[in-house]
């Protein structure tokens, strides 16, 4: 489980692994594999078109997004690592369904009686803002990576976003532009922060990191 609020770097972090991993196989160095994964968020769609369900008047089974996904990876011949990538809240409405899953079994069990192995190349990894809505049992069965948001600051995104700047007006302006960025974002923030009260959408008042406040110029003034 990778933790931590929004703007850590998780998916990013997943990524990288993901791209360095293909690159060594790729390279043929430390005898590594390349990355498979598919991406769900289980709190997108209905418990039934996560894991499936039978229609109430046909009786038919149909398969969820998982089932499919597992059963795909889990037949598989190629060696590739498979990852499953859970990006959403965990809670007990759909996490406890995969409980015979985190245990040693590795088993998927579905309601239609179909029973799934995990593979030996596929690992579970979900992605969450917090674990208050998770159990003890399930905190217990998995590992847990804590990415602190404040950590990675506001930098990393001004140094992408400087990247992506075209070279026609960019160019050797990039050095002056980073330094207007460390004169006035820090003092933008802190401004932020002492005097102003963030909401989404002028409903809720919440707390938000460096990296969140830049995302939100970005998405009102489209600056960065």
């Amino acid at each position: 489980m990778l933790v931590g609020p929004p703007n850590a770097g998780k998916t990013c972090v997943l990524q990288v692994l993901a791209d360095t991993l293909c690159l060594l196989k790729e390279k043929g160095v430390l005898e590594e594999e390349a990355v498979t994964y598919r991406t769900v968020n289980p709190k997108a769609i209905t418990m039934g078109q996560l894991f499936g369900e039978f229609d109430p008047i046909t009786h038919e089974w149909s398969d969820g997004i998982v089932a499919i996904i597992f059963r795909e990876f889990a037949f598989s011949k190629s060696p590739n690592r498979k990852w499953v990538v859970f990006d959403g809240p965990v809670d007990t409405l759909w996490i406890e369904s995969m409980n015979t899953v985190l245990d040693d079994n590795k088993k998927l069990c579905l309601m239609s009686g179909e029973i799934i192995q995990m593979s030996n190349s596929m690992s579970l990894i979900f992605e969450v803002m917090d674990l208050s809505q998770a159990s003890p049992a399930t905190v217990s069965r998995c590992g847990m990576i804590y990415m602190e948001a404040t950590a990675l600051g506001w930098e990393p995104k001004v140094q992408s976003w400087l990247k992506m700047l075209p070279e026609q007006w960019a160019g050797e302006n990039r050095p002056c532009i980073y330094a207007l960025c460390r004169w006035i974002i820090p003092s933008a923030t802190g401004f932020v922060r002492k005097n102003c009260k963030v909401r989404i959408f002028r409903i809720k008042i919440i707390i938000m990191v460096d990296g969140s406040l830049l995302s939100s110029v970005e998405f009102y003034y489209g600056v960065l």
